[in-house]
């Protein structure tokens, strides 16, 4: 092949590169739009409390799996489930949460919420915590959306 023949044979290579849809990224940054976490907190703690819950509201535009949370706040992060059982309050770990697309999941007291388990160190009203929140979509892309939420005394 000559010279020139493998110079416009690469330089057609490089534009069909190009032109060539892009395989979407893990990690890929989701636009503001379509995963929105709103009215999160967290619930203040006492000195020695090594554990406590945070709330908040997801609504997506798409079908996902909340697949995890992650604080630096925290050593854990879960999110759990009451439910009340023959009168008695029973609680468990989600480890895989639907969120349907245009139905608000919410996290509110005495039902499901996010458990702060080992933390780092005593929460006081007015300091924040920052979480990391990994959702996935139906292609299994990952998409972490990343809030900070006030501390509030308990009710």
């Amino acid at each position: 092949m000559s010279r020139s023949r493998a110079i416009l044979l690469g330089v057609a290579l490089l534009l069909t590169a190009a032109a060539w849809p892009q395989t979407p990224k893990a990690d890929a940054p989701v636009a503001a739009a379509q995963i929105e976490v709103t009215d999160a907190w967290v619930r203040a703690t006492v000195p020695g409390q090594p554990a406590t819950a945070a709330y908040l509201r997801i609504l997506s535009q798409v079908d996902l799996r909340l697949t995890g949370i992650s604080s630096p706040a925290a050593q854990r992060c879960e999110v759990h489930e009451t439910t009340l059982v023959n009168d008695v309050m029973r609680m468990r770990e989600v480890a895989d949460l639907r969120v349907k697309a245009n139905e608000a999941i919410v996290f509110e007291e005495n039902h499901r919420h996010l458990m702060l388990q080992g933390l780092v160190r005593p929460l006081q009203a007015g300091d924040k915590v920052v979480f990391t929140l990994t959702f996935v979509d139906a292609r299994a892309v990952r998409h972490l959306v990343t809030i900070e939420a006030p501390v509030r005394a308990s009710n």
